[in-house]
């Protein structure tokens, strides 16, 4: 048994001794952590400076060409390509223009600006990327176009959460403006007070002036111009004794403070009294504060 401990240790000095000559001692390697090595690459938004070529935002929704003026502080003064006029601009809505050959910086479901008609620029989601050609959507429009990357900007991520959150508004929009109010036999007369379409997609209350044919000339109560509007367009102003109960998921049209009636969906219903989402916020409305669309 002695013999075999010794034996034993010598082995293992002589095997110690064989790498220390070799010069191969190792350490262990640390495990790389999966999470690390799958993370996408960050992608450098460089700022822009006194005189670069920039597309940045003009207005709510809208992107427009430009040259940068001047830079104080935390905005810049933007020269526009489309008329010379200047406007301020903050400085994380103006990105430098890319140039020819530029690298490409989107993938599928990114949301950005990318180069609409002349100057102009407008906010997209990205559908798809083949080499070199860009699918993107537009979200106001929903024009789907092919791009090169020189047309597609390389926007910040608080830019871009913008933006998806606009396409989420605009497609919830869009879902509830495809439905309508519906009364069945219904037929308006003099003095009735109802709701009514000022344009395709607003509704306004208003009395009924008079019925000519299949249309109505309406005296609006906001205060615009009288309007004639299609007979069928036409629905008897909601009241508690009238008011129907929707389901969940259900399409509706709300009582604003002022103005418009708003576009919603029940989420939930209790008796007569429902919640409802608009792309503000959700809260309840009582009977009468709801018009259910078709």
């Amino acid at each position: 048994m002695k013999k075999l401990i010794i034996a034993i240790i010598s082995l293992s000095m002589f095997a110690s001794c064989s790498i220390l000559r070799a010069g191969r001692v190792e350490s262990v390697k640390p495990e790389i952590n999966t999470e690390e090595k799958t993370k996408p690459a960050i992608i450098e938004v460089k700022k822009p400076s006194v005189g670069d070529t920039v597309v940045a935002r003009w207005g709510t929704t809208s992107w427009a060409e430009g040259k940068v003026e001047s830079i104080d502080k935390d905005e810049a003064k933007i020269v526009w390509t489309e008329d010379s006029s200047k406007s301020d601009v903050e400085l994380k809505d103006v990105f430098l223009k890319p140039a020819s050959g530029a690298t490409l910086n989107v993938k599928p479901g990114d949301y950005t600006v990318v180069k609409g008609v002349g100057n102009w620029w407008q906010e997209a989601e990205i559908r798809e990327v083949n080499k070199d050609v860009i699918k993107a959507k537009f979200i106001y429009s929903s024009d789907v176009v092919n791009l090169s990357p020189e047309k597609v900007l390389t926007i910040t991520p608080t830019v871009a959460e913008d933006i998806k959150d606009s396409a989420q508004t605009q497609d919830f929009l869009r879902k509830a403006q495809e439905h309508y109010p519906v009364a069945a036999d219904y037929k308006p007369k003099a003095g009735d007070r109802v709701l009514a379409p000022w344009t395709s997609t607003s509704w306004y209350p208003g009395k009924v002036k008079s019925v000519s044919g299949d249309k109505v000339t309406i005296n609006w109560e906001a205060g615009m111009t009288t309007d004639e509007v299609m007979l069928d367009k036409v629905v008897p102003f909601p009241t508690a004794e009238t008011a129907q109960t929707p389901a969940v998921n259900d399409f509706v049209l709300l009582k604003p403070s002022i103005g418009a009636w708003v576009y919603g969906q029940v989420t939930s219903v209790n008796g007569t009294t429902v919640e409802a989402k608009t792309v503000d916020s959700t809260r309840e409305y009582k009977a009468g504060e709801f018009v259910i669309l078709k």
